[in-house]
């Protein structure tokens, strides 16, 4: 009776290395079980072998990750770095400018003030000698020695005799004229006649802007009939008359007195300080 041949089948995803062959005999089965179960690690190794290389692709794209992450944070942070830098930038060129602005301000502050420590030195000195003029004038009287006052002006009264021509020197050296007697001059008027004298006066001939006599201030003496003539000068004594230039007379000299003279002074403080 022939032995029953038994076929064993593996399913094996990894090459066979030994071809399996029939056993005929019990010993036989034996070979076979002992073969196949060298066989078996073979076929473990191979299916843990193809098992880790899910694992290693999740490293790897965690690894990838990782470092598109990192790169996406090194991103940024350059960004970031760039835009404060161009805000620096901005920030910088800003404050170059308020600089600028500030040290023109400063300028322009320096030379203001200059200019008002300037004017304050003027205003401060014309007001010193203004002050001077007014002490000056408190100080003195109202008229100079020998002038006599009528009507807030000082006249003086000659007792040399002169002729017209130096007599209106004498009055100019002393910062007058002769004088101007209109019919509204009462107090001067009667002084002068009182005095039993005639004196040369400012009444003078003049062809303009008609012939006739003229006052210093340019207006008319109607009083005197007498024609004028080439020569001619104005006298006053007990009336107004007319005599040759050349005579000697006494004279009467009229200047403002030192209150209405302190105009003129504070005048020339304005013109002296300089601006």
């Amino acid at each position: 009776m022939e032995e029953p041949i038994i076929y064993a089948k593996l399913n094996q995803t990894g090459p066979i290395s030994t071809p399996l062959t029939a056993i005929r005999d019990p010993s036989g089965r034996r070979e076979a079980g002992t073969r196949a179960r060298r066989e078996e690690p073979s076929e473990t190794v191979g299916i843990t072998s193809l098992g880790s290389c899910p694992w290693k692709h999740k490293w790897l794209i965690i690894g990838l990750s990782v470092t598109s992450l990192l790169l996406l944070i090194s991103s940024v942070s350059l960004g970031i770095m760039m835009y404060n830098t161009e805000g620096l930038r901005l920030g910088l060129d800003l404050c170059s400018s308020e600089r600028r602005s500030l040290n023109l301000s400063l300028s322009q502050s320096q030379n203001s003030e200059r200019n008002l420590t300037h004017r304050l030195q003027h205003s401060t000195q014309l007001l010193n000698c203004m002050e001077q003029a007014i002490r000056d004038a408190e100080q003195t009287d109202k008229c100079p020695p020998g002038w006599t006052l009528f009507s807030g002006k000082c006249y003086f009264f000659s007792d040399e005799r002169k002729t017209q021509v130096e007599s209106d020197s004498f009055c100019y050296r002393n910062k007058a004229r002769l004088a101007t007697v209109k019919p509204s001059d009462t107090s001067l008027l009667r002084s002068i006649q009182s005095r039993k004298s005639e004196y040369w006066i400012g009444l003078t001939v003049s062809y303009y802007p008609s012939s006739g006599w003229y006052w210093p201030d340019g207006t008319i003496e109607g009083r005197l009939w007498a024609s004028p003539k080439p020569g001619s000068c104005a006298t006053l004594g007990a009336t107004l008359g007319v005599t040759a230039c050349d005579v000697q007379l006494p004279w009467v000299c009229e200047k403002a007195n030192d209150k209405l003279d302190l105009i003129d002074r504070m005048n020339k403080c304005n013109k002296e300080i300089p601006q």
